[in-house]
């Protein structure tokens, strides 16, 4: 696996998970960045307190289902780049209300078809910290035009699916 892979992933049975992935329509709960591979594989994501830096070894059990993209098409510096933004995130508290404030733009897209801010700020969720990464990644590209506010895992997912710099790594069983 290579360094700056966007992992996504979901926890089986889990209730947070759950409402996660109703709330957003997503079949992930949760995304986050590959840090380093070496000495030791290590990830940063908006855990439950804050951003931190983290082992991916729990992504790897049963308890959970996950996919990688790799960042193929990008140089080291552009890897180097949006790890570097990232960075500048760990320890910033995560973003819970931020998080509630998804239910009323959840709402309003679903039975209304509009797009509205999310009306809670402050604190960083982990698809606001994968987006800061492919925005620093790659400047001026369509990540510029996701609002951090209302992107989740899914739409995450569903653009770098389809991104000609990222491949897919295949499942392991």
């Amino acid at each position: 696996m290579l360094k700056g892979t966007v992992g996504f992933t979901t926890k089986k049975g889990n209730f947070i998970s759950k409402a996660i992935r109703w709330f957003t329509g997503s079949k992930w709960s949760h995304t986050f960045i590959m840090y380093q591979v070496e000495p030791e594989p290590l990830v940063v994501e908006a855990g439950t307190f804050e951003v931190l830096i983290d082992l991916p070894k729990k992504y790897d059990t049963h308890h959970y289902v996950t996919a990688y993209f790799e960042p193929v098409g990008f140089s080291s510096e552009e890897i180097e780049r949006g790890i570097a933004k990232v960075r500048q995130k760990i320890e910033v508290h995560y973003g819970w209300l931020q998080l509630l404030g998804f239910i009323p733009v959840v709402v309003f897209r679903r039975l209304f078809g509009l797009k509205i801010s999310n009306p809670a700020k402050g604190g960083i969720i982990c698809s606001e910290l994968v987006l800061l990464f492919l925005r620093a990644l790659e400047p001026g590209a369509k990540w510029d035009k996701m609002d951090r506010n209302t992107t989740s895992p899914e739409d995450l997912f569903v653009e770098i699916s389809g991104h000609p710099k990222f491949r897919m790594l295949p499942a392991e069983s």
